[in-house]
């Protein structure tokens, strides 16, 4: 009988510099969790030698499991409409977790978590959730909640009606607990996952996350948040216990530690292996490091990201976003005050998303009263 307890996550990595984040959100599970843990990682052919090496040595240094799953045989399932609409600031590793049902044909039950994720607790208490005979369990998403949702674009908002999307049940897909047989019963999930998201793909901007909160919405478990919980505004948050999820804005590789969310992440990095193997130490971490390795790991695990910084024509957008985030937040009611004017106007981005939501709806025989 496996009693181990199973994690999946989706590296896509063309830079070679993502992985180390995955190495992260790997370390933290292993660092927090006693439990005998097997981590799958769905990557594609972007995965570099190097950092396969990382993660099996991360394995081995804890005595845990490293599953690497190569999915390029599956990639041919993503419509080229789908990935041509996927924005720059995303990548297609995100509908990676559309492909755990069929790959992992062996298993019942598993995690996922996106990348930009610490966990900072231990892992087996969200394995142990009892999902029941949900198919997904996970935490509502930012956006399913008044204060949140009061401040989106018109656009993103009738997104919900359009897909009927029910906002108290909207969960999150960067951490989900997975029941695999109930998922499988839908039929061959994966493909029927991707027709769904090729019809409705003008609507459902949150791609994977919306295909998923739409064809299990009678089926999912809401759980605490603690288990998903977005770093906006935790200073005073006591964060052991919780998983932290780097949602939105500047991640903390991008930006210098600013709150004890951010200063986790590095501290987790220290611990890794993506900082001790690159500096002539022999893994374990810098703790393990002399004082001038622990000088030559700081400078060659900033230097790639500040240059990536530099380089990136969508930093100055996170930036923005960021900024937009400060400014809805002060506070979101005056915003939400203040815009009561213009509530019934209709913005040419929702009035294009209907249009095409209409024309595919038409293509492929959907039915139009979407809504009722």
């Amino acid at each position: 009988m496996d009693n181990n307890i199973h994690v999946a996550l989706a590296v896509y990595d063309p830079k070679g510099t993502y992985s180390q984040h995955a190495g992260v959100t790997v370390t933290s599970i292993f660092e927090n969790t006693k439990s005998k843990v097997t981590v799958h990682i769905l990557h594609d052919d972007t995965l570099t030698d190097l950092n396969r090496e990382r993660f099996l040595n991360t394995a081995k240094r804890y005595g845990q499991s490293i599953d690497l799953i190569n999915v390029e045989d599956y990639k041919n399932k993503i419509g080229g409409e789908t990935l041509k609409n996927i924005p720059d600031y995303w990548s297609v590793g995100t509908l990676y977790r559309l492909f755990i049902p069929e790959i992992l044909k062996n298993l019942d039950k598993i995690i996922y978590l996106d990348c930009d994720i610490v966990v900072n607790a231990d892992i087996a208490e969200l394995w142990n959730v009892d999902i029941g005979d949900n198919a997904l369990a996970g935490a509502r998403d930012s956006t399913s909640y008044d204060i949140f949702y009061k401040t989106l674009p018109s656009h993103m908002k009738i997104r919900f009606k359009i897909l009927k999307l029910q906002r108290d049940r909207y969960i999150n897909a960067g951490v989900l607990l997975m029941n695999l047989k109930k998922m499988r019963e839908l039929g061959d999930f994966t493909q029927i996952a991707f027709n769904w998201l090729i019809i409705h793909e003008h609507a459902a901007l949150a791609f994977d996350q919306d295909t998923l909160n739409v064809l299990f919405m009678n089926s999912i478990k809401i759980i605490d948040n603690k288990f998903d919980y977005f770093n906006y505004a935790i200073e005073d948050i006591d964060l052991s216990g919780r998983i932290i999820h780097y949602i939105g804005g500047p991640k903390p590789w991008n930006v210098f530690p600013l709150n004890k969310a951010d200063r986790l992440y590095w501290s987790t990095l220290f611990k890794s292996e993506w900082v001790s193997s690159c500096n002539g130490g022999e893994g374990g971490g810098y703790a393990n490091l002399s004082e001038e390795q622990k000088l030559n790991a700081l400078m060659d695990t900033l230097t790639p990201f500040f240059e990536e910084i530099r380089n990136d024509k969508h930093y100055h957008e996170r930036i923005r976003q960021c900024l937009m985030n400060i400014v809805c937040n002060i506070p979101s009611f005056i915003i939400y005050k203040l815009s009561q004017p213009f509530k019934k106007f209709i913005s040419w981005p929702t009035l294009k998303m209907i249009y095409k939501e209409i024309k595919a709806r038409i293509k492929y025989k959907e039915d139009l009263r979407f809504w009722k």
